[in-house]
């Protein structure tokens, strides 16, 4: 909206864009999910509302199997929900005449994440499958007793089942941050996705191309999607650095604000320091209270995101442009060694 809001000029807003009729089919936008169930998934299977006592709450154990009523143990792992329905509905065909599956996850197992690339520190991450807020689970007479019949019964518990949809997952932003951020070539308009393909769309491996700079310019979240377990996400590097990637990662938080390195040797306030995340070394000795007199040559101790360190002797000078090679931007566990002068070592 264009118009700031309040009592008095509540009908004179304009929208910036075309007005969008709003049906009644709206209601009917469910948003496709492919997730692929795997060990550790708790799901809750319904197979008819007129026979309660096929519905189960099971958990996919390590073999990717689950047991359940008259079909006993079958074998799930790598199935989607949809998948996994039409094969009961079928299965239960001979069993049950008036057959509605129903299938939905009631907790998610943590998903092993690869991010690689341009970014700060790239590896395989563990991230919690979702997000929830508590459910509230009353013991089986006090529910029972208040009248309440929209719950699933599972052993000694009963569980509303409205609130089984209460999640938030993590998402492609989730996973950069945990990998420390992005950095200068990091191309924000190229992101990678490498996905498992459900095996009834043909199996193997899917990839998309994201473009992240959207929530960043327009905070457009379209290319902010979801994540599943074994998915890989690969940042492109730029062939020149684009000196607004840290400022505005760091505004939404993707690239922590601050980073602490290591200054000792001859400066009078030696000791860890806490910088802004776009400070150079020439800021840490200043933060460090400067150089002693008769200092000698500076040595500057970073690791680089391959694993290799990066070890030079720099010639600390006021007018030192910052990113330089003498005066380089920080990284978080940086060192920084001033040494000691000629004078001091004779003495």
């Amino acid at each position: 909206w264009r118009s700031s809001i309040n009592a008095d000029n509540l009908n004179q807003l304009v929208p910036l864009n075309n007005t969008i009729s709003l049906g009644s089919d709206y209601l009917s936008k469910f948003p496709e999910n492919e997730y692929i169930l795997g060990p550790g998934d708790q799901i809750l299977i319904i197979i008819s509302k007129s026979y309660p006592e096929l519905t189960r709450t099971t958990t996919i154990d390590g073999e990717g199997t689950i047991i359940i009523s008259t079909l006993g143990r079958i074998y799930v792992e790598g199935l989607t929900l949809g998948e996994l329905r039409l094969l009961l509905d079928d299965s239960y065909k001979k069993y049950v005449k008036y057959r509605d599956v129903e299938i939905s996850v009631i907790k998610y197992r943590p998903i092993n994440v690869l991010v690689d690339g341009e970014v700060n520190e790239p590896g395989i991450l563990i991230l919690n499958g979702s997000l929830s807020v508590p459910n509230t689970v009353t013991n089986k007479e006090s529910i029972t007793s208040s009248g309440l019949s929209n719950v699933i019964l599972n052993d000694d518990l009963l569980i509303p089942r409205q609130n089984f949809s209460n999640f938030y997952f993590p998402k492609v932003f989730d996973a950069i941050q945990k990998s420390g951020g992005v950095t200068e070539f990091s191309d924000l308009k190229s992101i990678k996705l490498i996905r498992k393909n459900p095996i009834s769309k043909g199996g193997g491996k899917i990839e998309t191309t994201l473009n992240l700079q959207k929530l960043f310019l327009n905070r457009d979240n379209s290319h902010n999607i979801r994540i599943y377990d074994q998915d890989t996400i690969v940042v492109q590097k730029l062939k020149k650095p684009n000196r607004n990637n840290i400022a505005s990662a760091i505004k939404y938080r993707m690239n922590p604000k601050y980073v602490k390195v290591a200054v000792t040797g001859r400066v009078n306030m030696p000791g860890v320091k806490t910088l802004n995340r776009k400070s150079t070394l020439n800021d840490a000795i200043d933060i460090a209270g400067g150089t002693k007199l008769f200092r000698g040559k500076i040595s500057y101790i970073s690791f680089n995101r391959d694993g290799s360190i990066d070890k030079r002797k720099v010639t600390l000078r006021k007018n030192n442009k910052k990113g330089s090679y003498s005066n380089p931007f920080l990284k978080e566990g940086d060192l920084i060694l001033v040494g000691s002068g000629f004078l001091n070592q004779t003495s």
